[in-house]
């Protein structure tokens, strides 16, 4: 039986050739897995920044409405309607 070397070396590099294929789609696949995760902290990082900076202008908003409101029940004669007002009766 007759050995065809050219036709072996071919079958044998192509076989090399396939697993570092797959080796370089494997280490792109973690390098890109990576970003992705670093990606989400950084958002989630930002979306709680932002939920952080609305919390306290919701808090500065309440207390100057409240400074209102005391303001206007002090200089006039109204009365927000408390929760008594809406009984039924």
């Amino acid at each position: 039986m007759k050995i065809d070397y050219n036709l072996l070396f071919l079958f044998i590099s192509n076989i090399i050739a396939l697993f570092l294929a797959i080796w370089k789609l494997s280490q792109w696949e973690e390098r890109l897995q990576h970003q992705i995760n670093q990606n989400k902290k950084d958002i989630n990082q930002g979306l709680e920044a932002l939920r952080h900076e609305m919390r306290e202008r919701d808090h500065y908003i309440s207390i100057q409405l409240n400074t209102l409101v005391n303001y206007i029940e002090k200089t006039t004669d109204y009365h927000p309607p408390s929760m008594n007002d809406f009984d039924v009766k």
